[in-house]
């Protein structure tokens, strides 16, 4: 559903660059606007996998707040 694709994408990318995530912000545009402007399919699932990338190589909680997070 290309509309809601586009609706999300638009909704996550202030929260990727309020957290200093810029090249992931961009992707994130990228995605929004070829919803928006009906790209295929394909081309957005490449998107989207580069987007996941970026994400999954954020360092973990404990590295991020040196340990100090509480349960």
């Amino acid at each position: 559903d290309y509309t809601n694709l586009g609706l999300i994408a638009h909704s996550f990318k202030p929260q990727l660059e309020f957290v200093g995530l810029k090249k992931t912000a961009t992707l994130v545009k990228e995605l929004e606007l070829g919803a928006k402007a009906g790209l295929p399919m394909d081309q957005l699932s490449s998107l989207l996998g580069q987007i996941s990338g970026d994400l999954q190589e954020l360092r973990s909680e404990e590295q991020w707040f040196g340990g100090a997070v509480e349960n």
